[in-house]
């Protein structure tokens, strides 16, 4: 989602510094001009703003630092007592208990809802920081939960199930201990346009859709456009399996670009990863939907919820 940007220009005028927005003129006061004979300070040379980090990454906790890495295989996990199950649970608890405020939309979510993790990201770190805050490093492998305290062994858990529930399962205990994972999820592709750093996404759901309406709009505006031109360049009206939107497409990627473009107009970032549109307002989830049809008759099909963000 596209947000304003403001930068300060700086005139010297006669030992004085007047100051004003150079972007967007949200002050409308006008510079003084500056009396003969005095050079105004040159502006900062602009620089080139940098591609955002992904929000999703490997961040070691500060306990992982201080205790020696394993370089053990899978061949001495085996089911035992765990030792860290108590604190696990209490972890899992306060992350279930927490909300997270997401840094660029503002909008505050219920890490876990129903059961159901809402904030995967945030989940994840509410619980590693816990059981930091008690010397125990915990480490996502993008499965299980790696947890260990430098004694030599390292117990796994998963915290996730697959369709996105929050729980608690004691799988294995490793000894000696596995390599401390560094896991990393890589964002599936890039709005070159958003302002939000890309984003991973770990599961998917049919939870119900925030944004159909928004976005089945987008697609009615630009049938509507298109059907006002003299010669139509995106649609084929005669062609329609489906009223009032089912339209044969005689234009394929200019019919993206105008769907992109309209998304975008109502605050999305939004990508087409060749097969669905995907749209976020905030980097804690993505919708997906499917507006082109296999034989090229535009649809609107609700696919999917992914947390978090896909991109």
């Amino acid at each position: 989602m596209k947000k304003s940007r403001s930068a300060d220009a700086f005139l010297a005028i006669l030992a004085a510094l007047a100051t004003w927005t150079a972007c967007g003129g949200k002050d409308g006061s006008t510079p003084t001009t500056p009396s003969a004979g005095v050079t105004p300070t040159p502006s900062p040379t602009a620089q080139a703003t940098p591609t955002p980090a992904p929000t999703t990454g490997a961040v070691t906790p500060q306990s992982c630092r201080s205790i020696p890495n394993g370089n053990a295989g899978n061949g001495g996990c085996r089911k035992g007592n765990s030792n860290f199950i108590t604190k696990m649970r209490d972890a899992v608890d306060l992350a279930a208990s927490s909300t997270h405020r997401d840094p660029y939309s503002g909008q505050v979510f219920d890490i876990v809802q129903n059961g159901k993790i809402i904030a995967v990201g945030a989940y994840l770190k509410t619980v590693a920081d816990a059981l930091d805050r008690q010397g125990i490093c915990a480490a996502y492998d993008g499965e299980e939960m790696n947890v260990r305290d430098g004694g030599g062994y390292n117990e796994n858990f998963d915290i996730i199930t697959a369709d996105g529930g929050s729980w608690v399962n004691y799988n294995v205990t490793c000894s000696p201990a596995q390599p401390i994972p560094t896991y990393a999820a890589l964002p599936k592709g890039r709005d070159a346009d958003c302002k939000m750093p890309p984003s991973s996404l770990t599961f998917c759901t049919h939870a119900p859709s925030q944004y159909d309406g928004d976005i089945f709009d987008a697609q009615d505006l630009l049938i509507a456009e298109d059907r006002a031109r003299a010669t139509p360049q995106i649609f084929n009206f005669s062609e329609n399996f489906f009223q009032p939107y089912g339209y044969k497409i005689i234009n394929e990627p200019l019919y993206v670009a105008e769907m992109l473009k309209k998304l975008k107009a109502k605050g999305f970032c939004a990508i087409y990863d060749g097969d669905e549109f995907e749209v976020k307002r905030n980097n804690v989830f993505t919708e997906h939907f499917d507006l082109i049809k296999s034989d090229l008759f535009a649809i609107r099909s609700y696919v999917s919820t992914c947390r978090d963000a896909a991109f």
